[in-house]
């Protein structure tokens, strides 16, 4: 059982997303501070791979997604200054600097490989970033872009917070500028924008099935499923309580499912013709979950994060308890487990953060935090040293 508790829950790696290998090994960068791990899905072994290059050591979400192209792994800015390249061959880390424009944070929403091109849609960046990544050409494209600006209904900063998803060289995603569906095509770089039925409302997020788009709501409170062929939006009839309250989504077993953002429960949609169901269960009744931390705090936003999804499994990550869950596709069964840093993994960040700022044996100080405790520096600075 977890010894999640308020004094070392930081201890307790969250993610947002990752990249799964051959060999069962969980690749992402966690939330609170720069770094590269690696989770082993079957030993529960938790490796750090080291820091990332020209960023700040302490920062939240330097990167949200990591996407594998050939021996390398790239890792998607959300508020870094460049995409971060990992080599599997010899663990080195580079960085592919970029023109963020001048936005400072929520740089990229969803990110797509196709063929040998890697396309970052800018979440506040106002244009498309497209990575040859066997030349390393970087090149922007800003029509897109430009176009939701003199379209767009709403008075905001966000292009879209969506994740990409895609079918061959078609790329889906929502706007967030206005009720629309824009389809990306990466061959040519040319574009639909299609109006999503007559509401005024946005969607913050989808996920595609054949021909369908499971669409969350944004700003207004039905779930709806777009038909792709049809050009035919269909609406639940039932409403959720408050707007914004789910992001993750997966699908499973003939159904589409939202995960909990600010909500307590998780929504189930069946398509059916043209009838969409719509059923709720609460995440207690759903998953035996708890926050193990003081009691009187209150998690209230991004309770649930998608991870990765393959032929086989979905992986998504709870806040709530600190704690990755894998539903294996074939069987219904779910697993979890915690990603922990015990301590010598924390003694390997520490060794080598105390040598890059030569704070060792009264060279310096640091400010006691979640890694660099007082039990990591004795251990390192006066036993390490005998």
């Amino acid at each position: 059982m977890s010894d999640l508790t308020e004094k070392n829950m930081i201890r307790y790696l969250e993610l947002a997303k990752g990249y799964v290998d051959e060999d069962d090994l969980l690749w992402f960068c966690p939330l609170k501070f720069n770094s590269l791990f690696s989770y082993n899905l079957v030993t529960g072994e938790t490796l750090w791979r080291g820091f990332i290059p020209d960023e700040p050591r302490w920062h939240m979400t330097l990167y949200r997604d990591c996407i594998k192209y050939k021996d390398r792994l790239y890792m998607i800015p959300y508020n870094a200054n460049g995409i971060a390249v990992y080599s599997f061959t010899d663990g080195e880390f580079e960085k592919i600097k970029i023109n963020d424009f001048g936005v400072k944070t929520e740089k990229i929403s969803g990110t797509v490989i196709y063929g040998n091109k890697l396309f970052l849609f800018g979440e506040k960046i106002p244009c498309i970033l497209i990575l040859d990544c066997d030349t390393g050409k970087l090149t922007y494209f800003d029509k897109l872009h430009k176009e939701l600006d003199k379209i767009a209904k709403l008075d905001v900063s966000f292009y879209f917070t969506c994740t990409a998803v895609s079918q061959g060289n078609l790329c889906y995603l929502t706007a967030t500028k206005l009720n629309a569906l824009v389809i990306f095509n990466m061959d040519d770089n040319s574009y639909k924008i299609t109006k999503l039925g007559d509401s005024k409302g946005i969607y913050n997020n989808l996920l595609k099935k054949d021909d369908f788009l499971f669409l969350i709501p944004g700003n207004h409170r039905k779930f709806a499923v777009w038909d792709i062929k049809n050009n035919k939006l269909r609406e639940t009839e039932k409403e959720i309580n408050k707007p914004s309250q789910y992001y993750s989504c997966y699908y499973h077993e003939g159904s589409f499912y939202a995960l909990p953002n600010r909500a307590d429960s998780i929504v189930g949609i069946k398509v059916d013709g043209d009838e969409v169901s719509f059923k709720e269960k609460k995440i207690d009744d759903y998953y035996d979950i708890r926050f193990c931390g003081d009691p009187d705090t209150e998690i209230d936003f991004c309770k649930f994060r998608s991870v990765y999804e393959d032929g086989s499994r979905i992986l998504y990550f709870c806040l709530l308890n600190r704690e990755l869950y894998i539903l294996d596709k074939s069987s219904g069964d779910i697993n979890h487990s915690s990603i922990i840093m015990d301590t010598g993994t924390r003694m390997s960040i520490a060794k080598v953060f105390y040598e890059k700022y030569n704070i060792l044996m009264g060279k310096g100080w640091i400010k006691e935090n979640s890694l660099l405790d007082l039990e990591v520096f004795v251990e390192e600075a006066v036993v390490g040293k005998g």
